[in-house]
């Protein structure tokens, strides 16, 4: 390694999977698609190639991995791969070949370093580190869900927080919370990893814990799992004149001190946390809420069937939907990553609005005004138009005649399935999860050309 704990690369990366698009089966791959995500079986195996690699030529202990994923190849690399042009229209350029590459972040959990390296996947299968650096101390990699459980352990278990939380009437076995990165705080060397609890009391399993917050916040250091300091926010009060007044003249953090030192520059005194349940769990709100909890018994069940099956189809990560191809991949930071989206449909559309010469300047598209939205209605057919089962409403307006021109059906009405409302999701070892879907109300019309509608959403769980 350098000077500067970087090490440099000792591998060039050596061309062990192209494609031709001609010829496919005739090359061999180490990926069916280049932006396939790695599999379980390549992170276990990017993970262990870097251990070897620190224990034979590293000083590091000891290490803590925080991410590992594809590092995606050049992008023209890739259309190229799938014989994609760069320009609609145009040949797709030639193809190239394509290393397999992964990224890592992990931590040296005896000294606190960050590292991020890269790793590529050689002619033998085998996955070989080509660089690891050391990252600036300022530098750490994203929390991961183990440190934000192991925060609230250190926590929990700290006999200065279990008497904090004594002092208003919390017992330790209540004592939940929160990690929260810390972005920047000057009172904390750089070099530690730290996070902020935010601390609430659970006063049942299940309870809202978010009902019943505390006064005071730890930090703690996630490597050395060291109680670093508790701050103790100040607080606002209604003055004589209706305004809110902060009980510290700024907003500024305090100094790192003792706990009594914290409190006292906070300028007030300790604040219990609320006792009463919000719970919105449906079994303990039955027994919580005042006059029980009353599911909604007002709405029929909605049903969405496709007997026929689904009308996209799967082949690994690649979706194609009437004309729409795109790759579908998870990653660590994004989620849900598309990409090479294409549309394939051989054809182009010119609208000539607005040309400059006679007689395209005349014309005009203000449907309200200039034709009306209401006589340009078109009649709504079930299965075309609307979907499911649906209430019409006539529409009727005056013809030159005096009479009335009626269309049957120019409005629909219908309920859909419109995703998820809201998830609540307790992370914690055999926490519970909570899940509303959302339905909406549609109210919809077609008018030459365009769709009017009125989306109004509902929860399916119960009445306000």
């Amino acid at each position: 390694m350098s000077p500067d704990g970087t090490s440099t690369p000792t591998h060039a990366a050596p061309a062990t999977a192209s494609y031709a698009q001609e010829n496919p089966k005739q090359v061999p791959t180490a990926f069916k698609h280049p932006l396939d995500p790695l599999t379980p079986d390549e992170i276990a195996a990017v993970s262990l190639a870097v251990r070897r690699h620190i224990a034979s030529k590293t000083e590091i202990k000891a290490i803590k991995f925080i991410t590992c994923s594809l590092l995606p190849a050049p992008k023209k690399a890739v259309l190229a791969y799938l014989g994609i042009p760069l320009i609609p229209g145009e040949k797709p350029e030639a193809p190239v070949p394509i290393v397999r590459k992964a990224e890592t972040d992990f931590l040296d959990v005896v000294n606190g370093g960050s590292y991020n390296g890269v790793l590529f996947l050689n002619d033998n299968g085998e996955w070989v580190v080509d660089v690891l650096n050391l990252l600036p101390e300022s530098y750490h990699p994203q929390i991961s869900v183990e440190e934000l459980i192991a925060c609230e352990t250190v926590v929990k278990k700290n006999p200065i927080i279990q008497k904090l939380a004594a002092d208003v009437g919390v017992l330790p076995e209540q004592i939940v919370c929160d990690g929260w990165s810390i972005g920047y705080d000057d009172r904390f060397p750089q070099k530690r990893r730290v996070q902020q609890a935010l601390v609430f009391a659970r006063l049942s399993e299940h309870d809202n814990l978010y009902a019943h917050p505390m006064d005071f916040i730890p930090v703690i250091d996630a490597n050395s799992e060291e109680l670093l300091h508790v701050d103790f926010p100040p607080h606002y009060s209604r003055a004589a004149d209706g305004s809110a007044k902060l009980s510290v003249p700024d907003t500024a953090p305090p100094s790192v001190g003792t706990e009594s030192e914290s409190l006292a520059a906070s300028q007030r005194e300790r604040i219990p946390p609320p006792r009463k349940t919000w719970d919105f769990l449906p079994d303990l709100m039955a027994k919580t809420e005042e006059g029980g909890y009353h599911p909604r018994t007002d709405l029929k069940p909605l049903h969405v069937v496709q007997p026929e099956g689904v009308s996209f189809k799967m082949d690994g990560h690649v979706l194609e939907w009437q004309n729409w191809k795109m790759h579908i991949a998870f990653t660590h930071r994004e989620g849900i990553a598309l990409s090479t989206i294409t549309y394939n449909d051989n054809a182009e559309m010119v609208v000539p609005y607005g040309a400059p010469e006679y007689p395209h300047p005349r014309k005009f598209a203000f449907d309200s005004g200039e034709y009306g939205m209401g006589t340009m209605a078109n009649e709504l057919s079930l299965g075309c138009d609307c979907l499911g089962q649906i209430h019409y409403l006539p529409g009727a307006f005056v013809a030159h005649d005096g009479s009335a021109m009626v269309i049957k059906n120019v409005i629909c009405i219908h309920e859909e399935d419109a995703g998820v409302l809201w998830k609540h999701t307790d992370y914690r070892p055999k926490g519970r999860s909570q899940t509303i879907r959302r339905r909406r109300l549609v109210v919809s019309m077609s008018t030459s050309g365009i769709i009017t509608s009125t989306r109004t959403a509902a929860s399916n769980s119960r009445s306000a």
